[in-house]
């Protein structure tokens, strides 16, 4: 149980270890250690000396309800930054129940031929050759290795961004409900990691013989258990809101509150006709027809039920997973109000395996610029298939993400941190989420640390948000070695807290309580930060993109944390 494969791509040889699990580290903390430890912060992202890591979580294979996430870490081509990107669907059970806590991918080949990592189903890992698929897409690819493999297996695949090392390839990972690849990896260039190994995909054959956790004390696990699902089940939001909407919901909430963005983060504010057209009911009206719906579980035994199904008028899935964050921002963000068009942008990024938010960001950049109208559906689908095809200079930079986009461009407002373009969230309005993007470990990431549901917080006023987001950053960072983070939104009480750490006693036989949980955070945050100074980063990279601290909002509202304060937030 929780084996480790080292994987080396240039002599094909595989390895196999014993994980400790005493370490007590999982998923974003266990990329951290073994990237922090075994990686040259300095080394090229896209060389030989970089690693793909993939982790499980710490409870993962125990039946604790959304613990089956699964984390991809190494240095990131878009950021030059440490870097990890968790995903839900159904490849991280599955690793568990092949008793894999983790795969070190090492080295690259020498010759131009591509793999499969195959994870048969009596648990036999191999490398194989994989050139048949090349030039695929990642549904394309995934249909043609499920009928390969088997129609119930789990598969990690990147598409033609990945083959091509574009620095927002995104690694694809199939859903629980559908079977698509329609879970993205997306942030930080991991699949141009992933294609620089020669790996386009890695599939886990349903388990013959499930490995299950050997659970130590299963009075104790299991009195833990219990008190988690009820502390989720409790909550408004876990309980039921997010199978009602899912992250659409945020759309509301952002909208009055001016912080989604609108054209290329202006600080406009939508007008109350284009927030019905985007509003959260619109998209559930949408999601319904044809046979789409809410409330779907994106991978196994997950009881909040987030993600959703929407489906074209042949009653054929676009998309299984529509996020608050790609319809924002390629919705308002680039002046476009239409559910038709969003899950239609989102569907054509999972298929070629790129990170919505920092292709959507670039559109806004080359809209911003004046190459495209805002609004200009037709002009967004042609440069999304220049992006695929590879057919002009713009199409290139907007598959390179935001900051390259506005480089090409020579635009000044380029909304990115260390390379990364920004979530949707406006940080003029909700000051905690600009001290996120800017001291963030892992460039413009919004799911280190999320603010906007803190309450008792006057959002717009910049004053004691360091001290704030220091306090979400840690528990966050322990959430990211366990968990989903809307899960975590429920349990990050004292009292849920030691719920966790009871189900961790229980199951492994550890010592550990509250403290013991929050070190986890801690350590976590501290291997990530001395890996990006080793790499070359300052306190005085953590800054927001200037025009954040000139220019006022509709609110009234510039970003004003101090730049001093950000630089001192860590030392």
């Amino acid at each position: 149980m929780n084996k480790i494969y080292r994987i080396n791509m240039r002599s094909k040889e595989i390895k196999e270890d014993m994980f400790d699990s005493s370490m007590l580290l999982g998923n974003r903390g266990l990329t951290a250690k073994i990237v922090s430890e075994e990686v040259n912060p300095t080394c090229d992202p896209l060389g030989s000396g970089n690693k793909l890591v993939l982790a499980t979580g710490i409870l993962a294979g125990s039946g604790v309800t959304t613990t089956g996430r699964l984390s991809f870490g190494g240095k990131s081509p878009l950021t030059n930054t440490i870097k990890e990107s968790n995903v839900g669907g159904s490849a991280g059970a599955e690793m568990a129940k092949h008793g894999i806590k983790m795969f070190v991918i090492e080295d690259q080949p020498e010759t131009d031929t591509w793999y499969i990592l195959r994870i048969d189903e009596n648990s036999n890992v191999s490398l194989e050759e994989g050139t048949d698929y090349q030039g695929f897409n990642s549904y394309k690819t995934t249909e043609m290795l499920k009928e390969k493999y088997g129609s119930k297996s789990s598969i990690c695949v990147i598409g033609k961004a990945g083959e091509r090392k574009l620095l927002s390839a995104s690694i694809q990972v199939t859903d629980n409900s559908t079977g698509h690849p329609a879970r993205a990896a997306g942030r930080g260039g991991l699949g141009a990691l992933m294609g620089s190994k020669g790996l386009k995909a890695i599939v886990l054959e349903k388990a013959k013989s499930r490995n299950k956790l050997e659970i130590v004390d299963k009075d104790k696990f299991n009195e833990g258990k219990k008190s988690i699902i009820n502390f989720i089940k409790e909550s408004p939001i876990t309980g039921v809101g997010l199978a009602l909407l899912g992250t659409m919901a945020y759309v509301d909430v952002t909208a009055e509150s001016n912080i989604i963005p609108v054209n290329n983060f202006s600080g406009k504010m939508i007008n109350d006709e284009q927030k019905e057209k985007i509003c959260a009911n619109a998209f559930a009206d949408r999601a319904k027809m044809h046979g789409g719906r809410s409330g779907v579980a994106c991978q196994p035994g997950c009881i909040i039920r987030c993600s959703n199904i929407v489906n074209n008028e042949q009653g054929e899935m676009i998309t299984s997973g529509l996020e608050y964050e790609t319809a924002a921002l390629f919705g308002p963000n680039c002046g476009i109000y239409d559910y038709d068009f969003l899950v239609e942008a989102d569907r054509i990024c999972d298929e070629f395996g790129v990170d919505t938010i920092d292709v959507a960001n670039a559109v806004a950049v080359t809209m911003d610029a004046g190459e495209l109208e805002w609004g200009d559906k037709e002009a967004v689908l042609d440069l999304l298939k220049e992006m695929i095809e590879g057919s002009s200079e713009l199409g290139v930079a907007i598959g390179n993400g935001t900051a390259a986009t506005g480089e090409l461009l020579k635009h000044n407002r380029v909304p990115v941190c260390k390379n990364q373009g920004l979530a949707a969230y406006d940080p003029r309005n909700l000051q905690g989420m600009g001290v996120q993007y800017a001291s963030c470990t892992q460039g413009a990431d919004h799911t280190g640390g999320h603010p906007m549901t803190v309450e008792g917080v006057d959002h717009t006023n910049p004053e004691g948000q360091v001290d704030l987001m220091k306090n979400i950053q840690v528990p966050t960072a322990l959430c990211d070695n366990l968990m989903c983070l809307f899960a975590f939104t429920a349990l990050a009480t004292p009292e849920a807290l030691e719920a966790i750490a009871k189900s961790i006693e229980g199951a492994l036989g550890i010592e550990c309580d509250v403290d013991r949980l929050m070190q986890i955070g801690v350590e976590t945050i501290k291997m990530e930060r001395e890996f990006n100074e080793k790499a070359g980063f300052r306190p005085e990279d953590d800054v927001l993109p200037e025009f954040f601290y000139k220019e006022k909002n509709a609110s009234g509202n510039v970003f004003g944390v101090k730049k001093e304060e950000l630089a001192a937030m860590w030392k």
